[in-house]
């Protein structure tokens, strides 16, 4: 899906008939008709109904004929912006549509230094050591019995290993920085000392931190197939290397997770993945109001050309006024973090401060995703309005134009054959038809090609 919209359409207008201005035709017509009559009306003779025939029926005929074909080419404006406007209000319906596309994250648990660092982070509890002053070394201890590693996804895992038990059979995809062959190993025991249930062929070790595009990748199988549940696990040990905080992440994404179930869940709607500039992509993301607007963004690993575009378009929109960065608080920057803000947006809509937006960028392709408590109904499909085309008004050009080729035919019975009277008809209906076709379809090309240069 590309993060693009069209401009504001005119609103399509139709035609507004003038009655007096068609009153007065009429009645200039038929006054001039009868006029005529009257003048060339044979002296002694009686009034009867060919004066009224020709006089009033035969001008009113011809006018409303005029008027019809007029109609027809003044409707095909109209229907014309009728069609750019749908295209706009669909292309914004299909937007609104594509990022409403949501995950239910119905659990999840971090592991750092320091505890509840979002709490922290958002000024809600404690006090919060930022930059260099942070611990970066997760505390283990020295038995043997159980290896960093295992002590480590322990930890992680067991705030949510009853909602893990509640729902067996998962799918785990998991990243560890420096992991050697024994990793999978060291979670599969993990996960049986725990009782979670999983097959080894269900989980897949990554060899590199993964980016967002995985959760667009599981919202997309969600849509076409069965999605069975998914934990994802991102561990980040550094060993000797102190120049980024130790952390750990994990979510656990249900699709049909039942909603009495507590605790409440937290929703992330389709992540703007975007290679468009940010100034103009972060404008249609918002406009899809995925969720209330959040008022805090986190952020990291965002370069100065991706940043200040991304703050400037979220100013504008007023949107995610209270930025925390993940690097200012943390230190330098890991490849985890990214994981590690979303758990902390998650923290922050579990602890009710309204819907949050994470901002992310991994090998240079920024990631905008939207977290709320709360999934908006999907907006209406939007509808042609009521605009008459040209084809709607072929039809009373075809009825005029009948009746008047049945009063010439009525004229000349004698002359003309029963062949030629239907040829006449066929081609009236032809003509007024063919043409309303031809308009309408006109105008709508000359608005899809219109509105193809616009976007």
């Amino acid at each position: 899906m590309e993060w693009r919209l069209y401009p504001p359409q005119k609103e399509p207008q139709g035609i507004k008939p003038h009655w007096g201005l068609i009153l007065f035709l009429y009645t200039i017509a038929c006054s001039i008709s009868l006029a005529i009559r009257t003048l060339n009306w044979p002296e002694g003779k009686h009034v009867d109904s060919t004066f009224l025939y020709y006089g009033i029926i035969i001008p009113i005929v011809i006018i409303s004929i005029i008027l019809s074909f007029i109609a027809m080419f003044t409707s095909a404006n109209s229907f014309y912006l009728d069609v750019r406007k749908n295209i706009a209000d669909r292309k914004l319906y299909h937007i609104k549509k594509y990022a409403r596309e949501y995950l239910t994250i119905a659990a999840w648990s971090t592991v750092a230094p320091v505890d509840d660092i979002a709490l922290k982070m958002l000024k809600l509890e404690g006090e919060f050591p930022l930059g260099q002053k942070i611990p970066h070394k997760l505390e283990m201890d020295d038995e043997f019995v159980m290896s960093r590693t295992q002590q480590l996804l322990e930890k992680l895992l067991k705030p949510i290993s009853v909602k893990l038990r509640q729902h067996p059979d998962l799918n785990i995809t998991c990243w560890m920085r420096g992991e050697n062959e024994s990793a999978k190993s060291e979670l599969i025991e993990v996960l049986a000392r725990m009782n979670i249930s999983c097959r080894e062929e269900n989980i897949t070790s990554l060899g590199e931190c993964p980016a967002y595009n995985i959760l667009t990748d599981i919202i997309y199988q969600s849509g076409i197939t069965y999605q069975p549940l998914h934990l994802i696990i991102i561990a980040d040990l550094h060993g000797d290397d102190s120049r980024y905080m130790e952390n750990a992440s994990a979510f656990f994404i249900c699709e049909n997770y039942i909603a009495q179930e507590k605790p409440e869940p937290v929703y992330l709607f389709q992540p703007l993945m975007s290679e468009m500039e940010l100034t103009k992509s972060v404008p249609v993301f918002l406009a899809a109001e995925q969720a209330k607007p959040a008022k805090t963004l986190w952020h990291t690993g965002l370069s100065k050309s991706e940043k200040y575009p991304l703050l400037n378009a979220l100013s504008e929109s007023k949107t995610g006024q209270e930025r925390l960065s993940l690097e200012t608080s943390l230190g330098e920057y890991s490849a985890s973090y990214q994981w590690l803000a979303l758990a902390f947006a998650s923290d922050a809509v579990m602890y009710g401060q309204g819907s949050q937006l994470v901002a992310t960028s991994e090998k240079n392709r920024p990631a905008l995703a939207i977290l709320s408590s709360e999934i908006p109904k999907l907006p209406a499909e939007p509808e042609h309005s009521e605009v008459l085309t040209p084809i709607h008004y072929a039809f009373p050009a075809m009825v005029f134009s009948l009746m008047m080729l049945t009063f010439l035919v009525l004229e000349n019975t004698g002359d003309l054959s029963i062949y030629l009277m239907i040829t006449g008809a066929v081609l009236v209906i032809l003509v007024t038809f063919g043409l309303g076709f031809a308009l309408s379809k006109a105008s709508a090309d000359q608005a899809w090609s219109d509105m193809d240069d616009l976007i």
